[in-house]
């Protein structure tokens, strides 16, 4: 185990003299070893053995382990997964009395990218999981996933969600979780409202046209945001986390009035990075 930290450390301590963001790195620690923890027990009995006389040779094999797992741990991919999934594509049906809806997922992990079509005014849902229908439900104006521990132990957990909104409608979007993995990509944005309660959050925003302003709210240990909008879109960031890492551009404009994009952060470690696109 102290193998395991002390080439955590390193490589950790190597990554951050590059300029790599921490929050993007503990966010996918986290993703990833979720996937990998058993590692950890088959390190144990390795370690054990290596203990038991004939069987020194055991601690070098130990040792590869232990530095694939680390390496693993910080340079996958956080979309990879060890498990059969089950992938489906269906539609959720919008009413027209309801001109607003409301997303809400509440999980341990929750990697979901979020888009915008205008072919219809229904919900376009695609999934990677072991449930049917990914556990998505829909009552009345609101889109709900829920965690269900006896069909995806959580230290299993892999599932993938793709949802793409109408345009002719709009939405707002909260997720509670350990670990949220998020990415908005917005043609056109229909999002009022983004709220992410987690212990750590990798959120990833990119936007080409604004049908309605949005309010973005983090609550967090740590946070990791990658932000594009348009150039010459307003924006008003409010940040209290004491340890960041912030990052504009001047293409864009700061304004605490009327601004087409609203974040406000609470989280103890950002990082953040805001810039525009033509």
């Amino acid at each position: 185990m102290k193998l395991i930290i002390g080439v955590f450390i390193i490589v950790l301590g190597i990554m951050l003299l590059s300029g790599i963001s921490i929050g993007g790195i503990l966010a996918g620690v986290f993703l990833n070893f979720f996937k990998i923890w058993p590692l950890i027990i088959i390190m144990i009995g390795l370690g054990i053995l290596s203990e038991v006389r004939g069987f020194k040779w055991v601690k070098y094999i130990n040792w590869v382990v232990s530095a694939f797992f680390v390496l693993f741990l910080i340079f996958a991919p956080a979309d990879i997964s060890f498990r059969k999934m089950n992938n489906e594509e269906f539609i959720l049906k919008t009413n027209e009395i309801y001109s607003h809806y409301n997303f809400e997922a509440n999980l341990p992990v929750a990697n979901i990218t979020f888009e915008t079509h205008s072919d219809s005014p229904d919900i376009k849902v695609y999934t990677r999981t072991r449930r049917e229908f990914g556990g998505v439900e829909m009552f009345a104006n609101k889109i709900i996933i829920n965690y269900e521990p006896f069909s995806t132990p959580i230290f299993f957990y892999g599932e993938q969600y793709i949802i793409s909104f109408p345009e002719q409608k709009t939405f707002s979007v909260v997720i509670n979780c350990a670990v949220s993995n998020t990415k908005f990509n917005l043609n056109n944005n229909v999002i009022r409202n983004i709220e992410l309660n987690s212990a750590i959050v990798n959120f990833r925003l990119d936007i080409n046209n604004f049908i309605s302003p949005v309010k973005i709210v983090t609550n967090a240990a740590i946070s990791n945001l990658e932000i594009k909008l348009p150039e010459g879109t307003t924006y008003y960031f409010n940040n209290t986390a004491p340890l960041r890492s912030l990052s504009g551009d001047s293409k864009l404009i700061q304004s605490s009035s009327n601004s087409q994009v609203s974040i406000t952060n609470s989280s103890a470690i950002i990082s953040s990075n805001i810039k525009s696109k033509k």
